[in-house]
């Protein structure tokens, strides 16, 4: 690899995750190309049983019976994982019941829960035991609700008020590409992820 390219690559990656649309992933003057539509929210979603993922000015409400049945098909999974793939390597079954009681726990959690439960409460990631990712604020947990809102299966509200659209923009480079949900500007999204990396 060349020494510019391996730059370039190594800047990309440190600047990683900008959550509060502060810290711009792209690198000025790469961009080539970008796209803007908007996403449709939900109008019809039962309100009677809501979990809450607030970020920023946003608060972005999931259906609480859909995320159980998520939850519930990814502990079979790894159940099954466990006795059918994994029964003769004792080091990744470890692995694989740490992870699956991970998600039991957070299942139990989902089935009791009231309206308005605040989703940053699970504990769901895959890999050794991490007490920074035992606080909760699970990335796993938001990619989903991040996907339910781009197919407008949640309810938003942004600043209080709720809306029922966002704009979605993506900017790509050779490199990298680049997404950000928001209702006014893209600095003060309610997600900002990284799409894909062309290496």
């Amino acid at each position: 690899m060349k020494p510019v390219f391996l730059i370039i690559a190594i800047s990309t990656l440190t600047a990683g995750y900008a959550q509060d649309g502060q810290q711009s992933l792209m690198i000025p003057g790469l961009v080539k190309d970008s796209s803007l539509t908007q996403i449709q929210l939900s109008d019809t979603l039962n309100e009677s049983r809501l979990g809450v993922w607030t970020n920023g000015n946003y608060m972005i409400c999931a259906d609480l019976t859909y995320l159980t049945e998520w939850l519930h098909k990814e502990h079979a999974g790894l159940v099954d994982a466990l006795e059918h793939q994994y029964k003769d390597d004792t080091l990744a079954a470890e692995r694989c019941r740490l992870y699956a009681e991970r998600y039991l726990k957070a299942l139990t959690q989902l089935q009791s829960a009231e309206h308005g439960f605040d989703l940053r409460q699970l504990v769901l990631y895959i890999g050794p035991d991490n007490p920074e990712q035992n606080k909760g604020n699970s990335a796993t947990v938001e990619t989903f609700i991040r996907q339910m809102t781009e197919r407008g299966e949640t309810v938003v509200y942004y600043k209080e008020k709720r809306i029922y659209t966002l704009q979605k923009q993506v900017e790509w480079d050779s490199i990298m590409s680049v997404v950000w949900m928001f209702y006014e500007n893209k600095s003060d999204a309610a997600f900002q992820f990284v799409g894909h990396l062309n290496w």
